[in-house]
């Protein structure tokens, strides 16, 4: 995501009127606190017990633990603060960026599905649903399910061993979220 999001960033650059070679500490910036903001919005929200009882457990990213508007919330306002310090005009410098940003929570999102987390609420499955995988796929200790709905919600998942829930049948959000902002990415490209 930050690859993808770097690489529009600077071709975005160029058009707005800023130098790219000014964006490299930008990008350092966004790396640095949008994982710091993943960690700590994940950790102040999903579990504030634990990381107020062992604050070095922020530390431990191989636990996991990640949430991504955190990052993008922390990267923005670093991004913000080196704007104005660099003397970039910040509204040019978000219409360089915001672009990307949708791109790189469009990816970050199908991470989110991959790792079976951030997903909607709990649904009923309707006889008519179509499933994508085999069984033998679905059924499998990491495997997981999707199945299209011809009317709303139009995409149920379910996964075997992600972070959320498992064998239950929620929606999508997810995906919902990766289709609506690559496509907004899209149209602004």
């Amino acid at each position: 995501a930050f690859a993808a999001a770097a690489f529009v960033v600077h071709h975005r650059t160029k058009k707005v009127g800023i130098n790219p070679d000014w964006m490299v500490w930008l990008y350092v910036i966004a790396i640095v606190a949008g994982l710091a903001g993943a960690r700590l919005l994940h950790f102040t929200m999903a579990t504030p017990k634990e990381f107020f009882a062992d604050p070095m457990i922020f530390f431990r990213i191989w636990q996991g633990g990640f949430a991504l508007l955190g990052g993008v919330i922390l990267a923005g306002i670093g991004g913000c603060i080196y704007a104005v310090a660099r003397g970039i005009p910040v509204l040019k410098m978000c219409d360089a960026v915001m672009p990307a940003v949708l791109l790189g929570v469009a990816i970050g999102r199908m991470g989110c599905f991959f790792a079976g987390c951030c997903h909607g609420q709990v649904h009923a499955l309707p006889d008519n649903a179509i499933a994508l995988f085999p069984d033998s796929f679905a059924s499998g200790t990491n495997g997981g399910q999707l199945w299209l709905v011809p009317g709303p919600p139009f995409l149920l998942e379910m996964t075997n061993n992600g972070v959320g829930k498992n064998h239950v049948i929620v929606l999508a959000t997810q995906l919902y979220e990766t289709i609506v902002t690559l496509g907004i990415f899209l149209s602004m490209s």
